[in-house]
């Protein structure tokens, strides 16, 4: 199953749904940061020794949420995903990024090589190649395992 493992969605300025997020993710348990400047807000999901966040900016150009996997992840096990979901949408916005991933049954190694080897430089996911880059690390057997990017860091819409 794909899912979302990160996501960040912007707003033109002022119209971003900050009370209907605050007041979701305190009921949630998540932990307000507090904001020296007032413009932008951090969330820690609960039980997470710190990992995660969930973020809210208000700025003079735009409003931005973005969501770290760790805080999908808990939203998701709380049954609140899709609400959050329902709040964003409820205004105009743009998602402006989507990490989708899939976690499967086998040694990420060998999905690692065979994906490395297939795709070295780009992917045609649509009728035009975005190009790709790894971050990789020497695991202790000495494999090489990590993370793919189709379209890291770019202006794709895909």
């Amino acid at each position: 199953m794909i899912f979302c493992d990160w996501l960040d969605v912007t707003f033109a300025p002022g119209t971003g749904p900050y009370p209907e997020l605050n007041a979701l993710l305190i009921a949630l348990g998540f932990r307000v940061q507090d904001s020296r400047d007032r413009q932008k807000w951090c969330y820690r999901p609960p039980n997470h020794d710190g990992k995660g966040l969930f973020v809210i900016w208000q700025g003079s150009l735009w409003d931005k949420v973005s969501i770290s996997g760790v805080a999908c992840a808990e939203l998701r096990a709380q049954g609140a995903w899709l609400e959050v979901l329902t709040i964003l949408a409820d205004q105009p916005h743009t998602v402006t990024r989507v990490d989708a991933t899939m976690d499967l049954p086998i040694d990420g190694a060998d999905l690692f090589d065979s994906v490395r080897n297939r795709y070295p430089e780009s992917v045609n996911l649509s009728r035009k190649a975005l190009s790709t880059s790894i971050v990789m690390r020497r695991r202790p057997d000495g494999r090489d395992s990590g993370t793919w990017y189709a379209g890291y860091k770019s202006k794709a819409r895909l």
